[in-house]
């Protein structure tokens, strides 16, 4: 679990910060987060499906997101099944690679490739 002490968790904790604030009527907020698109009516719903994600990875280290890439054809070996996804989204913040540790692992392989 990412802890205080690093800079990546101040980040996400302000980015999470500004969102709320953004949700509870500040504009400002959402700005500061840097998610204008969602500020166009029919996108607004992203800002709270943005915000409960980045509350779970300040709070508890979960990140759905990586989660989800983890399962994408190019992230994994084996074949989707149920036991596979359960794994994923059930298992310990250990056993799944940090969030955006998925993104540099495609940059690398863009590089490389």
């Amino acid at each position: 679990m990412t802890t205080i002490h690093d800079l990546a968790w101040w980040y996400w904790f302000l980015t999470a910060g500004f969102l709320g604030a953004g949700l509870f009527g500040w504009q400002a907020g959402t700005f500061l987060a840097m998610l204008i698109a969602g500020l166009w009516g029919p996108l607004q719903w992203v800002h709270l499906m943005l915000f409960s994600g980045i509350t779970a990875r300040v709070l508890f280290g979960y990140c759905l997101l990586g989660r989800i890439l983890s399962l994408a054809s190019w992230n994994r070996w084996q074949p989707v099944s149920l036991s596979l996804v359960r794994r994923t989204f059930l298992s310990l913040q250990a056993a799944v690679p940090p969030c955006g540790e998925v993104f540099r692992r495609m940059s690398l392989e863009r590089v490389q490739g």
